[in-house]
């Protein structure tokens, strides 16, 4: 899937879902993790000193390469999204906390960390919207943006 149409995707479930949700699909996207991957991310796993993200789920680390300065904007002034509310467009904000899961559960939830299940809801909803948006727009998709997002489905 081009870069283009990712940014095109995160933008749209920032519009719809808020940050937190367009966060995880930029997350997922931008350092080749699954979505249980990213879900399972704590803070103490970025280590922005020499620029490495350890992902303990599968104990491998990855470097952050280009995206090291996108992330150290991210934690410091959080992840922003124009969205939709109440027909105007207001600024929204996910700030990740220092310590603990970055994608935190609900209070009173059996993990601690967001589930997997909120991610593949909203996808559920979001992705024939998305893909009549671009309909809509006159913007052309290929069958591998589908078949990335269909990862998100099962």
């Amino acid at each position: 899937m081009t870069v283009k149409m990712w940014t095109e995707w995160v933008k749209f479930v920032g519009t719809k879902c808020g940050p937190r949700i367009a966060a995880v699909f930029d997350f997922s996207y931008r350092f080749g993790l699954r979505a249980s991957e990213v879900l399972r991310l704590k803070r103490g796993a970025i280590c922005l000193a020499d620029a490495t993200l350890y992902i303990r789920v599968k104990s491998t680390q990855a470097s952050l390469g280009a995206h090291d300065q996108w992330l150290k904007d991210v934690l410091k002034r959080g992840y922003r999204v124009q969205r939709m509310r109440r027909h105007k467009y207001v600024e929204e904000c996910f700030k990740i906390k220092e310590d603990g899961y970055i994608f935190t559960s609900g209070p009173g939830a059996k993990n601690k960390h967001l589930h997997y299940q909120a991610i593949q809801r909203h996808c559920k909803i979001q992705v024939p919207q998305f893909l009549k948006y671009l309909k809509d727009n006159g913007k052309n998709w290929s069958n591998d943006l589908l078949s990335f997002l269909h990862l998100y489905l099962r």
